[in-house]
């Protein structure tokens, strides 16, 4: 290539690289924030109703008392634990469990 066919050259591929960049920085900036600050409702209880598409024939319950709090209770026992991601996600910590024996142990442990 020539000198001025070369610039030019040079200039359409720069060109093309700052339009991508801007169109790909425009699209970012387009996305809606996924910040959560919030968390569940402090009043409500969740009661499982279905496990693997099949009714679940007894009560087991979870809540989100306060931020950062779990609790619950399966057939038999009872749970809290630590909640270290906001609502709508779930990363539980350490769990304390009661161990106590009841008729619907069997369902506990589906």
């Amino acid at each position: 290539m020539t000198g001025s066919r070369a610039t030019l050259h040079n200039i359409a591929r720069q060109s093309i690289r700052m339009a991508a960049a801007t169109t790909v920085f425009g699209v970012l900036a387009a996305c809606g924030d996924e910040t959560i600050s919030g968390y569940a409702d402090p009043d409500a209880t969740y009661v499982l109703s279905e496990l693997g598409g099949a009714a679940f024939p007894a009560r087991a319950t979870i809540a989100f008392p306060a931020k950062g709090k779990v609790t619950g209770s399966a057939p038999c026992n009872t749970f809290n634990a630590t909640q270290s991601v906001p609502y709508p996600w779930v990363d539980i910590g350490p769990v304390a469990a009661t161990r106590r024996a009841c008729p619907d142990l069997d369902a506990e442990r589906r």
